[in-house]
C-alpha cells in the first residue's frame, strides 16, 4: 500500500462555511455511478467551480455581456484572471502569481486506518 501525504485541493473536513455549503450542495447531487471515488469527484468539481466561479465574477465586475465584443470580452477576462487576487473560492484564497500560475495553499492528506485523513503541512 502506499504510504505519505498525499496533496490535494479540497478539505472534506473543512469547517470553512463556503466549503461546507459547497461540498453539501454537491454531495446531494452525486451519484456513484461512477469508478470515480465520491471524495474524488467533490475535489475535482470543487476546482472546476472555483475556476468559473472566478472568471463569472470578473464578467459581472467588468461589466461582460452578451452583446460585449468577443475578442474585447477574451481580453477582459484575460487581464482580470492575471490579475486575481484573494478571490475566496471553495478551496480557499485563490491569486494568480507573476507567470500566470495559480497560487493557493494546497491541503494534505494521509492514508490512516483505510481512510484519508487531512494533515497540516
Amino acid at each position: 500500500p502506499a504510504s505519505g501525504p498525499c496533496p490535494t485541493f479540497t478539505d472534506l473536513a473543512s469547517t470553512d462555511p463556503t466549503t461546507k455549503d459547497f461540498i453539501a450542495k454537491f454531495e446531494k447531487k452525486i451519484t456513484q455511478d461512477s469508478n470515480i471515488s465520491k471524495d474524488s469527484q467533490v475535489t475535482l468539481e470543487a476546482t472546476t467551480y472555483d475556476a468559473m466561479m472566478a472568471m463569472a465574477q470578473i464578467m459581472r465586475q467588468k461589466s461582460i455581456t452578451p452583446s460585449t465584443p468577443l475578442q474585447q470580452a477574451r481580453n477582459t477576462i484575460k487581464d482580470g484572471l492575471a490579475s486575481l487576487k484573494d478571490y475566496k473560492g471553495v478551496n480557499g484564497n485563490i491569486s494568480m502569481g507573476a507567470n500566470g500560475e495559480a497560487t493557493w495553499a494546497p491541503f494534505y492528506l494521509v492514508a490512516k486506518g483505510g481512510k484519508w485523513v487531512g494533515i497540516k503541512p
